[in-house]
Parts: structure tokens; C-alpha cells; sequence
């Protein structure tokens, strides 16, 4: 029976050696492997289901991030800047083969728009609260979709006495768009927005104040939401929801940053606390340390009715200003013992250098360019890396073009449009239906 034992012992043995070590075909889906047991089992959940119950504690971290962190704050800036840049023209240019023109008039006629639409936007009539020109309004956008992944803006229609169009827009906190009164999320409203059956915007509920605004939380308007629905009867957009989704059927966005969020507060900390550590080192630090006992201490102080209180008391009255090259007087009975404390920091540099390029990586933009850190890179490396940030800003360029730009010029052009077949001009009616704007964005390219 002994030997029978062994024998099996060792069959068994070798059988678990030759175990696989996936039981799956792909290794990915293994349960039984070491390294992939622990991993989270759940079942695929939607992109709503993912993102909107914890977005707002998202956009309230990176909105820390920002306001306390340098190099996040700068990395926001840099993404404005390259992709917007210093300024937006729009540049019409109508089809001359549907409306029979030639390019003659078609340049004619582009640059009566052009000067049309200077002076919708480049005065504060363009923005309701009169504070942004079409310009900065671009630029908030932008940095919006840096923060949170999405802008919001309501088309409202105004008469106020100066301003040549009755057209303005509200920028509006993409905080506010919300379920009313904190209501759960269903299959027809999701994060604030109402959805039909085939997934499209019916009504965006925007609540009256900011959630965080403490200064208004004692109004009647601070509990207060307002419905407004997505398109008005005749098909004009009410509201302007810029976004781009990372999944299909996801209803609002999400910051490029988050993916790469806990590693850049990770990193503020640790550059924090060796900030902290580096100006203790600089400092010089002592111990008194005294060798006397209590018998000791009622001998030092035998005229004192009370010793030990005065010894204490002598140590705290005991107070000096180092310096250097001075002699130090001390209290009674003790001594200094200087205290340093040094940390090895030989590694760090290299390790936070790899720390950045990830989270670089993360914000789709290169290390070099997000930390203004040129030294570790040669040309041909710093060009590349350039080239791969210009890739992408170009990408958001056009994505902000075609949903915020192209947007606003065609609620602009509607009144135009208004305008010129109350005036009877149907020649240019018909150009005009037949325009197609392309808005060119000014930037200065870095070799």
C-alpha cells in the first residue's frame, strides 16, 4: 500500500506540473491563473452604466488636479493652445458648381459673409452675459472638454439695443446638466438628458445654479431644474452638446485625463512630500539631551522649592537663533545632538521622468511637450514626438469644428437666411442655402 501511494503521489505530481496555465483558450479569459484570479469578474456593463454614477466625483478630482497642480494646470493650457490658437476665422466657401456662379463672385460674395460674421462674433453680444467673444467661447469649449470630456451652450434669442443680432449664446457648465432633484438614471433619461427610443436627445434638464455654487445655495433657483428640449418645432438646435463618445450609446463624456488620474495624484504627492523633504534637509536640526536624573536635577536646582518645575521651566524659557560660526549656551545639564534627516534620493529623477511620459502618454500628448522638458530628447526625437501631438490636436481641431464651430454658424446663417427672404432676395436666398463654411484655425507650429 506504501509503494501504491508513493506511486500515485507522484502521478498527481506530475500531472499538476503539466497543468496548463489557462484552462481557456485565450489567456485572457483565464480564472484559475495566478496572475489573472484576482482580476474584477463582473459582466460587461455599459459605457452609462460605467461613467455617469461616478462623474461627477471624477470631474471634481481633475478640477482639484487642476486647481493645485502646475504641470496639470499647464498641460490643460498647452491642449487650448495648440488646438484652438490664438484666433478663428471663418472662411465660406459656397458650392459655384450647384449654384451655377464662378469663382469670381464666389469670392465676392465669401467676403460679405466673412464681414457679416466679424460682427456677430468678435464683440461680447455673441455671449448672453456679454463677458465672450465667439473667440474665448471657443477656447472655454475647449478647455471644458479638457476637464470634463464635454461643453454645453444654449442658442438663446435676444433684443438688446446695440447689438446687430437678435442671437446669442449661454455657456453653461456641463455640472448642471443633471437629473432633476437627484432622480435615478433610466432608459429614457440618463445624466440629465431625455432620451426617445432610438437613443437622440429629446430635452436636456439644466438645473438653474451650479451644484457647488455655496453662494446661491440659499435661493429658490438653487433646487431648480429647467427642461429644454433638444430641437424647437421647426428643427433649430436649443442646445449645443459637444462630446465625443469612447463607446457606443454613451450619453456624456469623459475627460481624456481620467484614465491616467490616480497616477498624476500619486505623482503630486510624491512631489509634494520631496519638496517637503528637500527644505528639511537644508535645514540644520538639534536635540538637547541631558544625562541628569532626578536626584541630579533637585542638586542642579536645591535653592528652587520645587526642582524638577523649575529645571522644566528653565528648558522652556530657552530659546536661540542659530548661526553660523556661533557659540551656543545651553540650559543646565544638557547637550546638543544635531539630528539630519537624509533620504537617498539617487533614482528619483529617472523614476519620475517615467512617472511623466505615462501620463503623457495618457493625455495623448508627448513628455517633452506637456512638461516643457527638452533635455532627454534629440531633434529627431523631439520632432517625432511633435508631429504626434500636431496628429492629434489636428484631430480635436476638426472635432471642435464640425460640432461646435459648424454649429454655431449655422444658427448664425438661419438668421441670415431670415433675413434676406424677408428682404425678398431670393438670387441670394438660393446662394445662400447652398453655402458650405469652413472654419480655418490660425495656430503657430513649434520645430
Amino acid at each position: 500500500m506504501g509503494f501504491l501511494t508513493k506511486a500515485m503521489g507522484r502521478l498527481t505530481g506530475r500531472a499538476q506540473m503539466s497543468m496548463p496555465d489557462s484552462e481557456t483558450s485565450h489567456h485572457a479569459a483565464s480564472r484559475i491563473a495566478r496572475d489573472m484570479m484576482s482580476w474584477n469578474r463582473v459582466s460587461r456593463i455599459s459605457p452609462d452604466a460605467a461613467l455617469l454614477p461616478e462623474m461627477d466625483t471624477i470631474a471634481a478630482r481633475i478640477d482639484d488636479l487642476a486647481r493645485n497642480n502646475g504641470i496639470a494646470s499647464g498641460a490643460e493650457r498647452t491642449f487650448v493652445d495648440n488646438v484652438v490658437g490664438p484666433r478663428i476665422i471663418c472662411k465660406p466657401n459656397p458650392d459655384i458648381v450647384a449654384i451655377g456662379r464662378d469663382r469670381a463672385w464666389a469670392d465676392g460674395w465669401s467676403r460679405q459673409v466673412e464681414s457679416l460674421w466679424r460682427s456677430f462674433t468678435d464683440t461680447d453680444w455673441f455671449d448672453v452675459g456679454l463677458r465672450y467673444n465667439f473667440h474665448v467661447s471657443t477656447r472655454l469649449q475647449a478647455r471644458m472638454i479638457a476637464a470634463t470630456g464635454e461643453g454645453l451652450a444654449l442658442p438663446l434669442w435676444t433684443q438688446r439695443t446695440g447689438s446687430k443680432w437678435n442671437t446669442s449664446l449661454q455657456l453653461v457648465d456641463p455640472a448642471r446638466l443633471s437629473n432633476p432633484y437627484g432622480q435615478m438614471d433610466s432608459m429614457n433619461q440618463r445624466g440629465g438628458i431625455e432620451l426617445d427610443d432610438y437613443g437622440a436627445a429629446v430635452a436636456y434638464n439644466i438645473r438653474k445654479t451650479h451644484p457647488g455654487d455655496f453662494l446661491g445655495a440659499q435661493t429658490a433657483q438653487s433646487l431648480t431644474w429647467e427642461r429644454i428640449p433638444a430641437y424647437q418645432t421647426w428643427g433649430r438646435r436649443r442646445v449645443i452638446h459637444v462630446y465625443e463618445s469612447d463607446r457606443v450609446g454613451q450619453t456624456r463624456g469623459k475627460a481624456v485625463i481620467t484614465s491616467v488620474l490616480r497616477q498624476f495624484r500619486m505623482f503630486d504627492k510624491m512631489n509634494t512630500e520631496q519638496l517637503r523633504l528637500a527644505v528639511l534637509n537644508s535645514l540644520v536640526f538639534a536635540a538637547l539631551e541631558t544625562p541628569l536624573d532626578k536626584d541630579g536635577v533637585e542638586q542642579l536646582f536645591a535653592d528652587a522649592e520645587h526642582p524638577m518645575a523649575a529645571y522644566q521651566d528653565s528648558l522652556r524659557d530657552w530659546s536661540l537663533q542659530m548661526q553660523g560660526g556661533a557659540m551656543i549656551p545651553l540650559p543646565p545639564g544638557t547637550k546638543m545632538s544635531p539630528f539630519t534627516p537624509n533620504q537617498n534620493m539617487v533614482g528619483l529623477d529617472q523614476f519620475a521622468t517615467v512617472m511623466l511620459r505615462a501620463i503623457g502618454t495618457g493625455l495623448n500628448m508627448p513628455y517633452e511637450l506637456v512638461f516643457r522638458d527638452f533635455s532627454k530628447s534629440n531633434y529627431s526625437s523631439a520632432r517625432a514626438a511633435l508631429m504626434e501631438a500636431w496628429r492629434y490636436f489636428n484631430s480635436v481641431r476638426q472635432f471642435l469644428t464640425d460640432h461646435w464651430c459648424g454649429v454655431v454658424f449655422d444658427l448664425w446663417f438661419e438668421v441670415v437666411i431670415d433675413r434676406l427672404r424677408k428682404a425678398r432676395k431670393s438670387n441670394e436666398n438660393k446662394a445662400l442655402g447652398r453655402l458650405r463654411a469652413a472654419f480655418c484655425v490660425h495656430a503657430v507650429a513649434y520645430v
